[in-house]
Order: structure tokens, then C-alpha cells, then sequence
């Protein structure tokens, strides 16, 4: 009789804490999904993004938060109509800046590309880049994205380089340096 007791005693306490952990695997695994979907919508936009376009997000319980950055305002407005689809999604809080279109600007942006590029080619294979530059109103240069590590020493000197440009005010390397393929 104590025996079964005792038992039944523990299975009272253990049993809570099994729910809830199968209650945890399965948010995580929901919150996945839904990552998933949102990743999708992104990646299927109509339009084309260039290497001055850069989307990312995150979840805030039924919302979809979108940042990052784009010289074309129409990829902003996709970005979050293409989310807004999604039948989970309560709400889109678009928080991709735009970024303006100039000529000077627009020059700054090939000379940076063509630097960027010249230091990490495998960062850019055929018709994607894995590193994104954004160059502000302020002629603030921001590099983000991902490298492989033997280009670190030249992406390094790349960013000493673009920072001795005469219009840059300031340059962030955000680039990640992982094994790419």
C-alpha cells in the first residue's frame, strides 16, 4: 500500500512537469514552423533584391517584426504584404529602413561593392551575395551578412579601405565569418 502510494505520489509530481515540457517542445517546434513560413514568403518576393537589400525578422508572438534595409521602397512594401499572407500572422511591424537614392550615393555604392567584392569573391558566387552593404544618408557604410574565414585579413583591409574613401564618414563590419558551402 505504501508502495503504490509513493508511486502515485510520484507520478503526481513528475506528470506536470512532462506536460509542460512537451508543451515546450511543441511551442519550439511550432515557433520553427512558423520562422519557416515567414523565411519562405521572404525568399519568394516577386521582386529581385541587390546587394543594397537587406531583409531580416523576427517573431513577437503573432506579430512578424521586419528590419534590415532597402534602396527600393517597393521591397518593403512586399516584404510585408508577402508576410502579412501568412494565415498565423496577426500583424507586420516594418521596420526596414529605406535607403536614399542619390548619385552620389549611388557611386559610393558601386566603389564599396567592387572593394567588397575584390576581398571576399566567394562571399558573392554566381547570382547571390552572402554580404549586403548599406550606405546611409550620412555616408555611413555598414557591411553585414557572411564570409568565409580565409577572407577575413582581406575583408579586414577592405573595410580600412572604404573607410579612406572621401565621402565615408563611418564604417560597421557586421560580416560573420563561417565556412561558406
Amino acid at each position: 500500500m505504501k508502495k503504490s502510494l509513493a508511486c502515485l505520489v510520484v507520478l503526481a509530481l513528475v506528470s506536470p512537469a512532462l506536460g509542460a515540457a512537451a508543451d515546450q517542445t511543441a511551442m519550439e517546434k511550432e515557433r520553427a514552423e512558423h520562422r519557416q513560413q515567414v523565411a519562405e514568403a521572404l525568399n519568394t518576393m516577386g521582386r529581385l533584391m541587390t546587394t543594397f537589400d537587406y531583409i531580416t525578422f523576427y517573431l513577437s508572438g503573432p506579430a512578424v517584426v521586419l528590419e534590415g534595409f532597402t534602396t527600393k521602397p517597393v521591397i518593403k512594401q512586399d516584404a510585408a504584404t508577402a508576410v502579412q499572407k501568412i494565415e498565423w500572422v496577426n500583424h507586420v511591424v516594418n521596420k526596414i529602413e529605406e535607403l536614399p537614392i542619390e548619385p552620389a550615393i549611388n557611386d559610393l555604392r558601386k566603389e564599396v561593392l567592387s572593394i567588397v567584392r575584390k576581398a571576399s569573391p566567394q562571399s558573392f558566387p554566381q547570382d547571390r551575395a552572402y554580404i549586403r552593404v548599406k550606405i546611409d544618408g550620412g555616408m555611413n557604410v555598414t557591411l553585414v551578412g557572411w564570409a568565409d574565414p580565409v577572407d577575413k585579413v582581406r575583408l579586414e583591409a577592405a573595410v580600412v579601405r572604404i573607410g579612406n574613401l572621401p565621402l565615408v564618414k563611418g564604417v560597421e563590419n557586421q560580416v560573420v565569418f563561417q565556412k561558406i558551402g
